[in-house]
């Protein structure tokens, strides 16, 4: 028979172990979620957990020194056992992070290798474009101016001065064209001192003037729209291409040149007469004129010109590009 003593003795073991577990429930709680945030300094949270460990092993009392120092124990292992899985859920994540980070460094490592190469490709083709389109219309020039000062002197038995000082004036444009490119390659800023249409009719003058060819030019672009620099290069380019080509190849000696500005769109339009537009594909100058245009949004067209008995004659080069490039 259990005494009433013996009962009370149980009871009170009972309430000791209830007071144990809520205690040791609440350390474990704080190792793991309190402590990381508070702030403390590590050996401050040693002393504290510590602390908390005596006061769940003090419901025990010296009677029962056994149990409160398993309980300590199995306490402490639970603890150890809480951290040990949130460094290694820590470390996962780390390792986890730092995969992902050394595939996004690759990754740019690759693109940057890219962008050099594809810089260089760019620059490198910037100044072939240049070199083509400034050289080539000057030199075209000279060359028209030689063979009239040819012909002149095998008619005359003489060359006129003039053609002499035209001549020597193209070669010196030519040259100051040459530097003045590499100076604007250069330089990130390309100084503006002309409106697009000033920079087209002077091209037009001295084309007339240089290369034997009456040009009827029409530019309508008021009020003045804002282009882009891109714009106005790919649209001077173009016109100094396109009467290049048609008195290099196409003899021509007569031409048509209009632009316009209408409805969000640039409609560009040359028309040269002599001999008509063959299908070969296009060369260096006018596949760069072309990839320029798209490069903007807009269109290129090249085709045969007719006469009124609707025979081939000449070439047209039309384009259209929206004003917003």
């Amino acid at each position: 028979m259990v005494s009433y003593e013996s009962g009370f003795k149980w009871t009170e073991s009972i309430k000791r172990w209830s007071l144990s577990r809520a205690a040791g429930g609440r350390t474990a709680w704080t190792v793991q979620n309190a402590l990381p945030q508070s702030g403390l300094q590590p050996p401050d949270r040693r002393r504290l957990v510590w602390l908390a460990i005596a006061c769940m092993a003090y419901p025990f009392g010296e009677s029962q020194p056994f149990i409160g120092l398993l309980f300590v124990s199995c306490s402490l292992v639970g603890i150890l056992a809480i951290r040990l899985y949130q460094v290694r859920q820590e470390a996962g994540r780390i390792a986890a992070e730092l995969h992902v980070k050394n595939e996004e460094l690759t990754r740019l490592q690759r693109n940057a290798e890219r962008l050099a190469e594809l810089s260089v490709q760019e620059e490198r083709g910037r100044i072939a474009h240049e070199i083509h389109d400034v050289v080539g219309h000057t030199l075209t020039a000279a060359i028209v101016q030689l063979e009239v000062t040819k012909k002149i002197a095998e008619q005359q038995g003489c060359v006129p001065p003039e053609k002499l000082e035209l001549l020597n004036g193209l070669v010196r444009k030519g040259l100051d064209d040459i530097r003045r490119a590499v100076k604007l390659m250069r330089s990130d800023e390309a100084t503006k001192s002309q409106t697009l249409e000033e920079a087209l009719r002077e091209l037009i003058q001295s084309t007339e003037e240089t290369m034997e060819i009456a040009i009827e030019t029409d530019i309508s672009l008021s009020p003045r729209p804002e282009l882009g620099r891109l714009t106005e290069q790919a649209l001077y380019h173009a016109l100094q291409e396109g009467l290049t080509n048609g008195i290099r190849h196409g003899k021509c000696a007569r031409a048509s040149f209009s632009l316009r500005a209408s409805n969000g769109m640039l409609k560009f339009l040359l028309v040269s007469d002599g001999e008509p537009f063959g299908s070969a594909a296009p060369g260096f100058g006018l596949s760069s004129m072309i990839k320029r245009v798209k490069l903007l949004g807009g269109g290129v067209s090249i085709r045969s010109s007719v006469d009124a008995d609707g025979k081939p004659l000449g070439c047209e080069l039309e384009i259209e590009m929206p004003l917003a490039a």
